[in-house]
């Protein structure tokens, strides 16, 4: 029988083999160096104005990555998928204040690793160190790419998209949370999924 840390090693492995084309002792020294928590729903991983020390693989669950306003409402910018990684880059190679916050949707099971573990261990392996320039680079230009796609497409569209890919996210994230990552009120999306019924 498998245990759970073997079953989420698994799933770590076969996503960054088949995403990144790592080798089986590259994902495994990297996994070495990360640890695995549990998250619950709603809690936030990483705070606005808080300096992001880690990268974060989703072993079951989902993030978003959100902005907040002056009056505390959340704008949903992307959401992270089960098997996709998530960090704020710019916090995390500058070290400077965030600009984003990163929560879960759902109750997610994440495993992480710290920058600082990272820096040390790339110093030791030029191997790992190009596989985390790999994994952060795709992971980035993902973030940018799903950024601007739900730009340049209406709101109505990018429902459909999610409904024609059968998403996770129509799954795990809250109407509200839909409706804002569209750009749209609760209302509107309301609409949109009346009139594509």
């Amino acid at each position: 029988m498998i245990d759970e840390s073997q079953e989420d090693f698994e799933r770590f492995r076969k996503s960054l083999s088949s995403k990144y084309q790592l080798d089986f002792g590259t994902v495994q020294n990297l996994w070495s160096l990360g640890q695995v928590s549990d998250h619950g729903k709603k809690e936030v991983i990483l705070d606005e104005q808080g300096i992001c020390r880690k990268v974060y693989f989703i072993l079951s669950g989902m993030l978003k990555r959100v902005i907040w306003d002056q009056e505390a409402n959340e704008k949903v910018l992307c959401f992270c998928l089960e098997g996709e990684l998530s960090t704020d880059f710019k916090s995390l190679t500058t070290r400077v204040p965030s600009e984003i916050g990163i929560v879960t949707t759902a109750t997610s099971r994440l495993w992480s690793i710290d920058i600082d573990s990272l820096t040390k261990a790339q110093g030791k392996d030029d191997s790992l160190g190009h596989a985390v320039y790999k994994l952060l680079s795709q992971t980035l230009l993902s973030h940018e790419d799903q950024i601007r796609v739900s730009s340049s497409i209406s709101a109505e569209q990018r429902y459909q998209t999610l409904l024609q890919e059968a998403s996770p996210i129509l799954r795990l994230a809250s109407v509200s949370e839909i409706a804002s990552y569209l750009g749209v009120t609760r209302r509107t999306l309301s609409r949109i999924r009346k009139n594509l019924r």
